[in-house]
């Protein structure tokens, strides 16, 4: 179990510093570094930024790879975390939630009276969105490139996503589509009066000391890695096509801009459940839906053959198209943070590196 006191903490960050902070050796490698930099020279990414809560950390590669002098990567360094933003969007809701601003089990048209559902009626709940089981799908996005013009600002992104339809019956699979948490972002947008920076600044991140961590593009922020989405994205800005499109508003599926000093924070409390109403870490480390095949909690993976292999089944992951994987396990006390900047595009080399990313979660146990 991990020692989540106060001597227990301050030990490992002594620790931590004593090796030089974010290190990266030649000499002496622990087996996750040896395996992050057999991942490099693999032509995974060009770095990657690890830390375990209680245990090593260690940043090494090149953040910078498309410039011609190599930047070294460190614990301040920026990455976009992609899907990993939804969690917060989770965070946010289940606060919200345990403060009685927010039902997620009520209809979710209740708060967002303006989708297409709100005037037939709909027994779909702000739970089912957030476990991926309301049916929903993001075709409507892809569908044809005519349409997703239309899309190509906040409002009329908006729009298009308030429009669609579930595509199958709730509570049915779990269908993971990023359609889910943008809808729970505009809900949570409803009922706090704050887009979802603001919001998580108020409710995630000012509390847990996140100072870094941001929902907005940072172009001119010096600590930003450069990201691959389906090839370099622009310095600072997001990959994720529906966070683009929403432009400098912030979208509930995507496009946190996070660096692992931060996360360390995040996931510490995750696991040692510090800050939030104990309701709060309730919703996001028990089962609200499964289909035989995927188990969801509140925002949160707890699939057996997606967390790390070897973890116990109380474990919560989520991962991030460009190269990220967190991973949570109370019972077994384990806390991982992993991110990369993913270069790789097809299909095969993707569930490969992703696979490779899980059991590097395990060997930074």
């Amino acid at each position: 179990m991990a020692d989540c006191s106060r001597r227990g903490i301050l030990a490992g960050a002594a620790a931590f510093l004593a090796a030089g902070g974010c290190r990266s050796l030649s000499f002496g490698e622990s087996p996750a570094e040896r395996e992050v930099r057999r991942q490099i020279a693999a032509g995974y990414y060009s770095c990657a930024c690890c830390g375990a809560v209680g245990g090593e950390r260690f940043a090494m590669g090149d953040r910078r790879p498309e410039d011609a002098t190599p930047v070294a990567v460190d614990g301040q360094s920026l990455f976009e975390v992609a899907s990993v933003s939804k969690t917060f969007t989770a965070l946010i809701a289940a606060q919200l939630h345990c403060s009685g601003l927010l039902d997620i089990d009520a209809p979710f048209t209740r708060y967002l009276p303006r989708h297409a559902l709100a005037k037939t009626g709909t027994d779909i709940t702000l739970r089912d969105i957030a476990a991926h089981a309301a049916g929903f799908s993001d075709g409507w996005f892809y569908r044809d490139a005519r349409q997703a013009r239309r899309y190509q600002s906040a409002d009329g992104l908006e729009a298009g996503a308030l429009a669609q339809l579930p595509e199958g019956p709730r509570r049915m699979h779990v269908k993971y589509a990023c359609h889910d948490m943008i809808l729970l972002g505009y809900a949570i947008e409803q009922v706090t009066g704050l887009d979802l920076d603001a919001a998580a600044r108020k409710y995630v991140w000012g509390p847990l000391g996140m100072a870094s961590t941001g929902w907005r593009n940072c172009p001119e922020n010096p600590h930003t890695v450069q990201m691959y989405t389906h090839g370099p994205v622009p310095l600072g800005y997001k990959g994720d096509e529906k966070a683009r499109a929403s432009a400098s508003r912030p979208i509930g599926n995507a496009g946190v801009f996070t660096c692992l000093d931060d996360m360390m924070k995040y996931a510490e409390d995750l696991l040692c459940r510090r800050t939030f109403p104990e309701a709060c870490y309730d919703l996001l480390f028990t089962p609200t839906f499964g289909d035989g095949k995927r188990r969801r909690s509140f925002g949160w993976d707890m699939s057996p053959g997606m967390n790390p292999p070897g973890w116990s089944a109380a474990a919560i992951n989520h991962s991030g198209y460009t190269g990220q994987y967190v991973a949570v396990d109370p019972e077994q006390g384990h806390a991982v943070v992993i991110l990369t900047n993913l270069r790789l595009t097809a299909p095969a080399e993707r569930a490969r590196a992703y696979e490779d990313r899980r059991a590097l979660a395990t060997l930074m146990r």
